[in-house]
């Protein structure tokens, strides 16, 4: 079988896309409705990622459920733009209820088909030779492996320098007005120049979970690695929840299953039986506190004691919630947050029907002058691009004026408008040719400092960045920043 040249990933890939060009030349023809040809697209879209899954199951076992391309099928492809389709056979009146449009859009159905190009470009990039040999040269560097800590022993005093550094970008954020779903818009764009900082010292507390979570897994972990880790799972959660992202609430959870299975290679049941406990409650508490934080008069997104008390008042009273989303029920309204597919459909309908208006972001060009984004500070650079492309989306895409909100328009829309789908296929080429390097190089070794750059690259590789250009300036940032941390946090 595995010498059939149907079944490598070249023939599979032809298959499949010639199968989404029948149903895309039938759509256009009118033979198929776009609530067909929806449903056609996401059955080819998930019945091609079992088989690469699957694939890659046989082929690389080891820890493959934190494979990179693994992950990013199941989180972007699947759960984004795959059974979440589903919510589109709920009844109108249910759809209406949540804002979700009740009727299926052609460009919802076009859509599709370029999530199925972006699926088949990424798993013919990681299956690609060029991705082999990128691995197999960045293995033979001696010099990344005298950088690359093996031992899982921490420095005296590492974990508390890390949480107190972590612990005082979080509240000077807050006193600067900038943290979380507290943030006030003028103080984020007055703060533009240095928030970039702020977003990696922040992230130092989960580095320090990864950090005691590996040790603890470890054989005969001492008493206060069990300490710091209870301690350091509760510190981040709590700050998950005074954040207002349902994300940041689940992240720990992830993190601590996670280094569980690189350590041990067992699957962490509690750890997975516990997520969707953590999304439940995340999503019970924070929806509140997001409608309190703009309703409430009393509220001050400067003030810890503000933000904490209306996360408590909102829990504990419910406020916020309305008759229509209980009617709706909570698995509809998880259905609607989590799908992508009418969001971004919006922005392929844009591009296809209309210019772009003057003062729109370059997209094309910001992807080349990512490199450069990345390694120049804004004090040097006035003009460089900011993180303005999800408010121009609300705005000029879909038509919500004098709202300071930003929307995600998925990396797919991104790259449609940098150049439509080829700069699709293109795009994921190289996601998928990154994804490899960074598995073969970072996880099959398993070292402590390999760990933690994989862990740092993963999430950004499994969950592209819908401003698809962040993705090259997060990595470019924060792999040498990872090296540097893991040389210096763990022993010789």
């Amino acid at each position: 079988m595995r010498g059939n040249a149907l079944y490598s990933p070249w023939g599979i890939a032809l298959m499949v896309g010639l199968a989404g060009w029948a149903v895309g030349a039938l759509a256009e023809f009118g033979a198929l409705t776009p609530q067909s040809a929806l449903v056609a697209c996401t059955l080819l879209l998930l019945a091609y990622l079992a088989v690469e899954t699957y694939r890659l199951y046989r082929i690389s076992p080891e820890r493959w459920l934190l494979n990179p391309a693994v992950l990013c099928s199941a989180v972007t492809f699947t759960l984004g733009f795959g059974i979440t389709n589903l919510l589109y056979f709920f009844p109108e009146d249910a759809l209406s209820a949540i804002g979700q449009a009740p009727e299926v859009t052609p460009w919802m159905s076009k859509l599709m088909l370029l999530v199925l190009v972006g699926a088949l470009a990424m798993w013919l990039g990681y299956w690609s030779q060029l991705a082999v040999s990128l691995a197999a040269w960045l293995s033979k560097r001696r010099w990344l492996d005298r950088i690359l800590r093996r031992e899982f022993n921490p420095r005296v005093g590492v974990l508390p320098v890390l949480v107190l550094v972590s612990l005082a970008s979080r509240l000077i954020q807050i006193r600067l007005g900038v943290y979380g779903y507290s943030a006030d818009f003028d103080r984020l764009i007055e703060t533009a120049s240095i928030r970039q900082y702020f977003s990696m010292t922040d992230g130092l507390g989960k580095l320090a979970l990864v950090v005691v979570s590996l040790r603890y897994y470890s054989p005969n972990p001492p008493v206060r690695t069990k300490a710091w880790f209870a301690g350091l799972l509760a510190y981040e959660i709590c700050f998950g929840f005074l954040s207002g992202f349902k994300s940041e609430v689940a992240m720990p959870v992830i993190i601590v299953g996670s280094c569980k299975y690189l350590r041990l290679g067992q699957i962490p049941w509690r750890w997975v039986a516990l997520l969707p406990v953590a999304i439940i409650v995340a999503y019970a508490v924070i929806e509140p506190f997001r409608a309190a934080r703009y309703e409430g008069a009393g509220f001050r997104g400067t003030s810890l004691t503000s933000i904490a008390e209306t996360v408590l008042t909102a829990a504990m009273t419910g406020q916020g919630e309305t008759l229509d989303a209980e009617q709706a029920g909570t698995a509809l309204q998880v259905l609607s947050r989590t799908t992508m597919t009418y969001i971004a459909s919006l922005g392929i309908e844009f591009a296809d029907t209309r210019p772009l208006p003057e003062g729109s972001p370059s997209f094309l060009q910001d992807i080349f002058l990512a490199p450069l984004y990345a390694v120049i500070p804004r004090a040097l650079w006035e003009s460089k691009e900011g993180s303005r492309h999800g408010l121009w989306y609300r705005n000029e895409v879909m038509g919500i004026a004098g709202e300071t909100s930003s929307v995600g328009m998925s990396p797919f829309t991104y790259l449609y408008f940098a150049g439509g789908g080829l700069a699709i296929a293109l795009g994921f080429i190289a996601v998928g040719i990154i994804q490899r390097v960074w598995t073969e190089r970072f996880l099959v070794s398993r070292t402590a400092g390999a760990i933690i750059v994989f862990l740092v690259g993963i999430r950004l590789l499994a969950i592209p960045d819908s401003v698809f250009y962040g993705l090259i300036v997060d990595l470019l940032r924060l792999v040498p920043a990872a090296l540097v941390l893991q040389y210096v946090i763990f022993r010789r």
